[in-house]
């Protein structure tokens, strides 16, 4: 285990000193380095905005006569709050259209306390099938090819649900009303959505963006994928079971589906409501994961048969957690470096990375303006903007997992000047992450002065305070939360 102080320091002198390290050495010919950082800035943030294209027709299929759906409805676990399951199992219990089947499935949970009561509850109402495993690899997606396995042959359809999500009750009404109408197919995906938004709009808005902007113009592109619950996916189309060559196994199978011809489409209406991480750390490992996994996907997409246009849609849905602070940041960085050896165009490097900067902060805006609370998005964008861009490099140093967001409320508000952790950094002070983002530039405004520390000195001005806001509006959120029983249902 590394000592407390390499912990402290591991993310930054890994990860953000290798940057800074190449964009230095590109800084080293004249001119290369500012033309590098905004090239790659400019084209990384482009491919946010290119319009999307709306495939040609392809020729009608014969009609085909209308089928009546029978759904089996999957829920993975594990080391859940019980009462938190049995709300989720009730509200399934309770659909207008009842399922033909639900299993749950529990991997690897250790404390009876935990999988248990779900066990009883389970045992007492039929259709509810409960499977209790140890030693299930990869994680959700190991779960899920346990559940597939139970599966009632019968059943056409599968329909995913998280643990923390209380579908409403005409969800499978719905799902089975637009599937007798399009019978081909290949699945539904919901937008995801959160109890007790109002308690963390800032928050609820940042994940309410890729729904209202992000989802839609991948169904228009007809290169929508999965986003891991309230999916409803052809039985048949999983045969093969659930991918493993990633941590975001919802968005593998979605380009899987996508490759063998399935469609996969977007219902603009949410039918059901989940839970918000319930701390900062929860909610940057989860951030960390999508980010990451999605990358695991998007390298997938060079071998796939996808026209180009499409692999560009579904490219544009796995980098919309993906952050662009690093290169800018690493460009600043190094604009001292090579500034403090005399190398000229260090002045060029240190503007052009201002630059960038600055355009990133802006375009987080722009993308919060078309959800649902602008302001609140483009402040938990901000916030979380380091937790997108220092991902991807934080896996380059150890093998991908899955981490599992916690579902258990904290304990208490913490204090204004509490000790705090964010990625691996402990601070005894409000800023964390953007304390670290905010030194790197100001090193480079020592040397650089007015672009590196204009832009620094904005750029922490707005991180800060929203990083640690939305710390204490999680926590309060997650400090009001309590757990309703695991009773037996009647």
């Amino acid at each position: 285990m590394r000592g407390a102080w390499a912990q402290a320091v591991w993310p930054i002198t890994v990860q953000v000193a290798a940057a800074a390290a190449l964009v230095a050495c590109l800084a080293a010919l004249p001119g290369t380095g500012a033309l590098a950082v905004l090239a790659l800035s400019v084209a990384s943030l482009g491919l946010r905005f290119v319009p999307s294209r709306t495939p040609t027709a392809a020729p009608a299929a014969p009609v085909q006569a209308a089928t009546e759906p029978v759904f089996s409805v999957h829920v993975p676990i594990h080391a859940e709050p019980p009462g938190l399951v049995c709300a989720t199992l009730a509200a399934l219990a309770a659909q207008t259209r009842p399922a033909r089947q639900v299993v749950v499935v529990d991997n690897n949970t250790a404390d009876p306390a935990l999988w248990q009561p779900v066990r009883d509850w389970c045992a007492g109402r039929a259709g509810f099938d409960f499977i209790h495993a140890m030693g299930v690899a990869n994680a959700k997606a190991g779960a899920l090819d346990i559940a597939l396995a139970a599966t009632y042959p019968a059943a056409t359809h599968v329909v995913l649900v998280d643990a923390d999500y209380a579908a409403d009750p005409d969800l499978l009404a719905d799902a089975a009303a637009r599937l007798r109408a399009d019978p081909t197919l290949a699945a539904l995906q919901y937008p995801q959505a959160y109890a007790g938004e109002s308690e963390v709009p800032g928050l609820a808005a940042d994940y309410a963006r890729f729904f209202a902007v992000d989802a839609p113009r991948a169904d228009r592109a007809g290169a929508m994928l999965l986003t891991g619950t309230l999916s409803v996916i052809a039985r048949d189309a999983l045969d093969a079971g659930w991918g493993t060559r990633s941590i975001t196994e919802d968005a593998e199978m979605g380009l899987r589906l996508l490759e063998r011809g399935g469609r996969v489409r977007f219902v603009p209406r949410a039918s059901g409501r989940g839970l918000m991480p319930m701390s900062l750390e929860g909610l940057v490992a989860q951030r960390r994961r999508w980010v990451v996994g999605n990358l695991q996907v998007a390298r997938m997409l060079a071998r796939s048969p996808l026209d180009g246009a499409r692999k560009l849609a579904v490219l544009r849905q796995l980098l919309a957690w993906h952050g662009w602070l690093l290169l800018p940041v690493a460009g600043l960085a190094a604009s001292a470096l090579v500034g403090a050896g005399g190398t000229s165009g260090a002045a060029g490097l240190a503007r052009a990375s201002a630059a960038a900067l600055a355009v990133e902060v802006a375009v987080v805006a722009l993308r919060a303006a078309r959800s649902p609370a602008p302001l609140a998005a483009a402040a938990a964008g901000w916030a979380l903007a380091w937790t997108g861009s220092l991902a991807p490099l934080q896996a380059l140093g150890r093998a991908p997992r899955f981490e599992r967001t916690a579902k258990f409320a904290a304990a208490a508000v913490p204090a204004p000047f509490a000790p705090a952790t964010l990625h691996g950094v402990v601070v005894p002070v409000p800023l964390n992450a953007p304390l670290i983002l905010g030194g790197a530039l100001f090193a480079a405004a020592l040397l650089q002065r007015a672009p590196a520390l204009a832009c620094g000195a904005a750029l922490v001005a707005l991180v800060a305070p929203a990083t640690r806001a939305l710390e204490r509006e999680i926590a309060r959120h997650a400090a009001a939360r309590r757990e309703g029983p695991c009773t037996q249902p009647s």
